[in-house]
């Protein structure tokens, strides 16, 4: 860059002074005289044949005639001449002075040169003025082509403030306006190019791509561009490559070779990006296709519709080829004017000439070939390029100039012979608004700065819509064209890139393959498995999912997870409904508490039943009468709730369990406790006599009041924070369907209130543990109570470490064990009498008990009969010689105390 500003400050000088002695034959390509001209740079030839080798100043020897270049330049011409045959600018005739770049920078710069400098630009031959005070034939600048070389001349534009509007050149560096102050364009950024060939990549997935660049201003401001957005899209770049913008560099064939051993080592990138002119990528190509280079290729604008490269023999030997090009636009009549192409009526248009001569003139060379081709298949005879592009017609008309076909047809790209009729529709309609007032036209002797501040200030108009002019250029968005061959057409337009909402659209059944290449630097991760990264953030080995985890399609970075109610193996790429497991009644263990509540159901309803047919029975009397049919209830419903924790569990059986067990077993702890406060008052009554009974006795009343106390309990807990059903995932593949005690404070409670009402139990029977046997329960009472507390106490450790589907049969034993506890302490014994002691059972037998209980203990014990409660009560007597008489007294006065005392309250 600075070697082209020191060139710009020699050319300036130059123009001061010394312009006249570097004086060319190589001049313009085409000139039109007229009014106002505007001034066209085009790169009409390929290169300039070895440039390190020129010896005198102004030559150039250019080679390859560039037919697309041509066609552009012809926009350029055909659209000065509609405006010059409009009412645009009445009484104005726009001129033209188009010059050949060569695609060479210096040749630019030798062109742009003759324009600022004034003698040369024109006819006219007058000294040049001071930069600042510069005046110029021509006012504005179409071109060039090549980025290149536009940021050359654009130095030298931007000095003089001359207009210049390119109608291709994307590089993102010409929107630094501090540095090229003129320069205009008619295409968008480069950008916003990069951008759409980054989402690209993402949009088909590619995550490891190559790239090929010119090492000129266009390739590598492209390049830096590409990288930062590959980088944004998450692609990495497997690798970097320059090539020659000039052609003829003998170092070429070297750098290509280079290339290609590049190509062969990173066999993984599958795409390659090719950042580059058209005649760079066509050296390049020629050389992959005799070496058997395949990739899917991507084209930058510069060359992604080109005809030159297209039409290489065997290029489809590369593979599939995609690229962005400008939006299409289309010059009308523009086709019909290349068919019908005659030499200029008025002026000079040398590469119209030199086409007609290549494409219709008579040469030995391709005389040799037409004689070969006679004698031999056409494909053995020599065919250079200037054969190839040789009409059928040649050799066989006598005017070329008038000769015409189809022939530059084919190189016509309707973006940008659409963006040159777009740049000269602004210069002309920018010049209306300066010198046309009141639809005349006059002054056409204004400097180029003021038609640049009127081009960057106005909108103008096309048929194709309304456009303005901004630093980066033309927003109209790009097309994506695939190389594939239809109905005679090479270039298919297949998607298109909305550069305002950064959003690219692909017709996939266009796409110039089967299925879509796969470049990526690692190998595709299947379903089941997800991408584990390695330091270069693209490359990665593929990991299986974990259990509960899933991936259902290829190279995913994240694991799903299951819901709750499904689960997946290792390596998964769908998750399976879980097994829904629970304590159910098909569960062997289940099927042995189920029996054992079963028989402990019957064995107490037939308990229940014995006793009520013998209720005024002695034996049924001790132990309890019609309390213990109650406790025998009570303990019927605690074998029903033991049902509730097996089957599949719900809220309702959930919440309907805990609390039946709850009540039913502290009604039954009550009973067991009002047979201990039984037989505490009767042995405190008979110790210290009528004054010694301090408490009420009264049962229905007491066994309300202390089952209410628990009904409370769980009535709060119902309300507050009740239990619910809830699902257990802690087992893979399996969903345990489990009951959720809610909170865990009433639960304690209720177990606990149970717990201290059979420690109050235990207690009380343990005083009367020295009482008749026959009469005397407390053994008994102690006994059940001490297997309630030692099970569930036990059950508190058990009950908090089992998991699993084992979790409610923990409850369901401890309620059995407490209820066989109970019955065999409270029901068996008496039943026992009942049906095995009969003889036993009567009131005759358990007075002589008791006389033979006072001689063994050398005292005497009283019975007496609670005659409205039937209830048994014992107290000890003082002297051993009292006879049954004197007890029979002593039972009626304790009797009468009792009953006197519930009269009182």
């Amino acid at each position: 860059m600075l070697q082209k500003i020191l060139l710009l400050v020699l050319f300036c000088l130059f123009s001061l002074g010394f312009a006249g002695s570097c004086e060319s034959p190589d001049g313009f390509a085409a000139r039109l005289p007229g009014d106002i001209y505007i001034g066209g740079f085009f790169p009409l030839h390929m290169g300039v044949s070895s440039p390190v080798n020129i010896t005198s100043p102004g030559k150039f020897n250019c080679t390859g005639f560039d037919f697309l270049s041509a066609t552009q330049a012809l926009s350029m011409i055909y659209t000065i001449e509609k405006i010059n045959n409009s009412t645009l600018l009445p009484g104005i005739k726009l001129g033209y002075e188009i010059y050949d770049t060569c695609s060479n920078d210096m040749k630019g710069m030798d062109g742009a040169m003759r324009i600022v400098t004034k003698s040369n630009s024109s006819n006219e031959n007058s000294k040049s003025k001071a930069c600042s005070k510069y005046d110029s034939v021509v006012k504005a600048v179409v071109g060039e082509r090549y980025s290149e070389v536009s940021s050359s001349i654009s130095l030298l534009f931007s000095l003089y403030l001359i207009p210049q509007i390119s109608h291709a050149s994307s590089a993102s560096t010409l929107s630094n306006t501090a540095k090229y102050r003129s320069f205009l364009r008619t295409v968008p950024s480069d950008i916003y190019q990069t951008q759409a060939l980054a989402n690209l990549a993402s949009s088909l997935k590619w995550n490891w791509v190559g790239i090929i660049s010119s090492d000129d201003d266009y390739g590598q401001s492209a390049l830096e561009s590409l990288s930062a957005d590959l980088e944004l899209q998450s692609v990495c770049i497997a690798f970097q490559e320059t090539i020659q913008y000039n052609v003829n560099d003998p170092q070429i064939y070297p750098r290509i070779n280079e290339i290609i051993q590049t190509l062969e080592n990173t066999s993984s990138a599958k795409v390659v990006y090719v950042i580059s002119t058209a005649p760079s990528v066509l050296k390049l190509f020629s050389e992959f296709i005799k070496h058997n280079i395949t990739r899917t290729w991507i084209a930058s604008d510069s060359w992604s519709t080109s005809a030159d490269v297209s039409g290489l023999d065997h290029i489809d030997l590369v593979g599939p080829i995609l690229g962005f090009s400008f939006r299409k636009g289309y010059v009308a009549g523009f086709t019909s004017y290349l068919q019908n192409l005659k030499p200029p009526t008025e002026g000079e248009n040398s590469f119209v000439e030199e086409y007609k001569e290549l494409r219709f003139g008579c040469t030995d060379e391709y005389m040799r070939y037409k004689n070969c081709s006679k004698t031999t298949a056409a494909e053995n005879c020599n065919a250079s390029d200037t054969v190839k592009v040789k009409s059928p017609l040649a050799c066989t008309i006598q005017n070329v100039s008038l000769a015409n076909d189809d022939f530059l047809i084919r190189y016509i790209q309707n973006g940008t012979a659409f963006s040159v009729y777009l740049a000269v529709s602004a210069i002309a309609q920018a010049i209306q608004k300066l010198v046309c007032n009141n639809g005349s036209c006059e002054n056409s002797n204004f400097p180029p700065y003021q038609l640049l501040k009127q081009l960057k200030e106005m909108n103008f108009s096309v048929k194709a819509g309304s456009f303005s002019f901004d630093d980066l250029g033309f927003v109209n968005g790009y097309d994506l064209i695939a190389w594939k061959m239809i109905n005679g057409e090479t270039f298919q337009t297949i998607g298109s890139y909305d550069i305002k909402r950064s959003l690219i659209t692909i017709d996939e059944s266009l796409m110039p393959w089967d299925e879509v290449p796969y470049s990526n630097c690692s190998g595709r991760c299947a379903a089941g498995t997800i991408r584990k990264y390695s330091e270069i953030k693209c490359c990665y080995t593929c990991v299986n999912c974990s259990e509960g985890y899933y991936s259902p399609g290829f190279d995913m970075n994240v694991c799903l997870k299951c819901e709750d109610l499904q689960w997946s193996n290792n390596g998964s790429a769908k998750c399976e409904d879980r097994t829904q497991q629970f304590f159910g009644w098909s569960n062997p263990f289940a099927i042995v508490l189920t029996c054992f509540s079963a028989i402990g159901f019957v064995i107490v309803l037939a308990a229940v039943a014995i006793f009520l047919k013998n209720l005024n029975t002695p034996a049924v009397k001790a132990a309890g009468g019609i309390y213990s049919c109650i406790m025998g209830v009570a303990l019927l419903f605690s074998f029903i709730s033991a049902a509730f924790f097996i089957g599949e569990p719900s809220d309702t059986t959930c919440q309907i369990r805990q609390t039946m067990y709850g009540v039913s077993f502290t009604l039954c702890v009550s009973c067991v406790l009002l047979k201990s406060l039984r037989i505490l008052i009767a042995f405190e009554v008979s110790k210290r006599g009528e004054h010694g009974l301090k408490v009420t006795y009264q049962p229905a009343l007491f066994i309300i009041i202390v089952t209410s106390i628990q009904i409370m309990i769980c009535l709060i807990w119902l309300l507050v924070k009740p239990p619910t059903l809830t699902f257990i995932y802690s087992i893979p593949q399996i969903v345990l369907l489990q009951c959720s005690e809610g909170s865990y404070v009433p639960f304690g409670f209720m177990l606990g209130y149970i717990g201290v009402l059979a420690f109050i139990c235990f207690a009380l029977a343990f005083k009367g543990r020295k009482l008749p046997e026959k009469y005397n329960e407390a053994r008994l009472i102690t006994f059940s109570m001490l297997i309630y507390l030692f099970v569930w106490v036990s059950f508190i450790p058990v009950y908090v470490t089992t998991v699993g589907v084992y979790f409610p049969a923990v409850q369901v034993v401890a309620i059995l064990a407490s209820n066989y506890g109970i019955i065999c302490c409270h029901f068996m014994p008496a039943s026992y009498i009942i049906f095995f002691k009969s003889e036993s059972n009567t009131r005759q037998s358990y007075q002589q008990h008791i006389l033979r209980y006072n001689k063994a203990k050398g005292s005497m014990f009283s019975v007496s009969k609670f005659v409205n409660d039937q209830e048994v009560s014992f107290s000890k007597g003082v002297g051993c010689e009292t006879n049954f008489s004197l007890w029979h007294k002593h039972l009626h006065g304790v009797n009468g105390l009792m009953r006197k005392r519930h009269k009182s309250l």
